[in-house]
This record gives structure tokens, sequence and C-alpha cells, in this order.
């Protein structure tokens, strides 16, 4: 159930695919409408703190399927953790192309954790699930979702919980 308005969203929050998400499973949380944030740089201008603060990246692991892979923001990903978690070699994983972001209905720079395909795996650092409150992406880059980490378990719940960061 989303505590907090959104104010003057890029796109409108009943389009976003984390609040459908959220919404079905019954998730507490908050809508944060910033600038956009593509880059690293730009996260100053969300106003929101960055040591809570995770990214998702999304990658296409063999050609057959999507990963979610949600971070601390200023962490390095180990690729060598995630190909172990995923159960493939690190060749497998490239980046997901922008024709795959589209199908999950995101955007880049608002990519998240958020998914209502089935077939995507998501993976999350266990070192963002000890934050008191974690910010993350929605699918836009101008919304970032604030949420507790149990409800993020709670949106997510067939989310690898591992170590994946360097």
């Amino acid at each position: 159930m989303m505590t907090e308005a959104i104010h003057t969203p890029a796109a409108s929050s009943t389009d976003l695919v984390a609040v459908s998400v959220l919404d079905r499973a019954e998730a507490e949380y908050t809508l944060h409408s910033h600038p956009p944030v593509m880059r690293a740089e730009d996260h100053a201008n969300s106003g929101l703190a960055l040591d809570r603060s995770a990214k998702t990246l999304a990658f296409l692991v063999s050609g057959e399927f999507v990963a979610l892979v949600c971070l601390p923001a200023m962490a390095k990903l180990s690729y060598g953790q995630l190909a172990t978690v995923l159960g493939r070699s690190r060749s497998q994983i490239k980046p997901a192309p922008a024709e795959y972001l589209e199908r999950l209905e995101m955007k880049p720079g608002g990519v998240g954790p958020f998914t209502t395909d089935p077939d995507v795996k998501v993976v999350i650092d266990q070192q963002v699930l000890e934050y008191p409150v974690v910010y993350c992406g929605s699918g836009d880059p101008c919304v970032t979702v604030e949420l507790t980490p149990a409800q993020l378990e709670r949106a997510c719940p067939t989310a690898i919980t591992a170590d994946v960061t360097s």
C-alpha cells in the first residue's frame, strides 16, 4: 500500500510495473519523484540517501532469461559470484539490450527488482537486506521506491538472496 502521494511524476504511478507488483503483494512503500537519475553522478539530485540506495542491473543470461540484480548503489558487482548464483559461466552474462527493458516496462536509469514476468530471475545482494530502508528503481528514472527490506522481500518472494558484490 503506497503511503505517500507521488508529486509531478514522469509517468503516472499506476503505469509503473513496481506499483503493480507492490500493490499485488500488499507491500507498504513510498514513491519519490525527482529529476532523472541516469548515472551515479545524478543521484545527488534525487535528495535520497545514497547509503540506503540500491541499483538494479539487468542482464540477459545465456540468451535464455533476464536477471535483475539488486545491489548497493556504490558497490561493484562480482560477475563471478553472480555467474555462480545463476549456474552459468561469466561469459554467458551480458547486459540486457534495451528491448528487454521495454518488455519489462522499464526505462534505463529506472530499472528495479520488480517484475510481473515469471521467467525473470531476481537476485538481491544480502547487503541490501541489511539496510533500515531501501531506495530502489521503479521502472522510471524519475521515480524511486522507498520500502523496508521486509517489504522488498514480500514484493519479490522468489528472489535469490546472495552475496554478489566484490
